[in-house]
């Protein structure tokens, strides 16, 4: 949560082993949804229109997977930098009142690749 105006709720697995006492492979999957509700400023339109679009909502619904690799170090092997990519597939909504006050949704199907590296510490 903390995105400008509105949340970021996400929820995932993730499956992994250790093999040869230092390299962790890993898949991992999950869904989430961001959403925001706010006044927008107004956009420019014609002086002659009685009202302006504007915004009042975005969100976008998702499911992410990941695969990766992580390299345990340390004596105890508690400490891991790990490298994956994956993706999030969804559908973002936005949702405006039009030029004549009435609502209108947009919808569109997005797909976006992902990567990342991380640094984890385990504490058991």
């Amino acid at each position: 949560m903390g995105v400008t105006h509105g949340a970021n709720f996400s929820t995932g697995i993730v499956i992994g082993a250790p093999i040869a006492d230092r390299w962790f492979p890993y898949v991992g999957f999950g869904a989430g949804v961001m959403f925001g509700g706010y006044p927008t400023p107004k956009m420019p339109c014609d002086s002659t229109m009685g009202t302006c679009p504007e915004k009042f909502a975005d969100d976008l619904q998702y499911l992410h997977a990941r695969v990766g690799i992580g390299f345990g170090f340390g004596a105890t092997r508690r400490q891991m930098i790990a490298l994956d990519v994956g993706g999030w597939y969804g559908t973002h909504t936005e949702s405006w009142n039009d030029t004549e006050n009435q609502i209108a949704h947009v919808s569109k199907t997005i797909t976006m690749p992902m990567a990342g590296l991380s640094y984890f510490y385990a504490i058991h």
